[in-house]
């Protein structure tokens, strides 16, 4: 499944960000997608800059073209069209590796694995193979954050004792 939001970037021009999770083992993927527009402009234009952030739909069977919609009666509000339709190449790409859930208690022990389409699944002697709860998803992203601190920090240490 794909999200899209409509977004500014660092640079100060808008986008369409995309982010869909891919592979095995699975990564989630940004790719931003320019309107070719300042969010200078956008306000110049006279739209309410409470709508950068929000999350857009695809126009079906129109490439490039996406919706925006009043969060209270669900009604198009503007259409957003990128710089060149669907002809629009992307102007940044990240990929992030999605962490595996971390289990704790009695379910500490199973076996976990990524089912593409349908997402992290545990091992149950019992049920079969089951969806993981959102709390061992969660935990397993906030070690992996965790992680990632640490590494920078020594990173940035290390640099400063000019150590390897």
């Amino acid at each position: 499944m794909r999200l899209y939001t409509f977004v500014a970037h660092d640079d100060g021009d808008l986008y369409i960000l995309e982010e869909e999770i891919v592979g095995n083992p699975p990564h989630r993927l940004f790719t931003w997608w320019p309107l070719g527009v300042s969010a200078i402009e956008y306000s110049r234009g006279g739209y309410p800059r409470e709508w950068i952030g929000r999350k857009v739909t695809a126009k079906p069977g129109e490439p490039g073209t996406y919706e925006v919609c009043d969060p209270e009666t669900g009604q198009i509000v503007k259409y957003l069209y990128l710089k060149n339709g669907g002809q629009t190449c992307s102007e940044y790409a990240k990929s992030v590796p999605l962490p595996q859930p971390i289990l704790v208690g009695k379910s500490k022990d199973m076996d976990v694995k990524w089912r593409p389409g349908y997402g992290w699944y545990k091992y149950s002697a019992v049920r079969g193979w089951i969806p993981c709860t959102s709390a061992e998803i969660e935990r397993g992203e906030r070690e992996a954050a965790r992680a990632d601190r640490v590494c920078a920090r020594k990173k940035k240490q290390d640099r400063r004792t000019g150590s390897r």
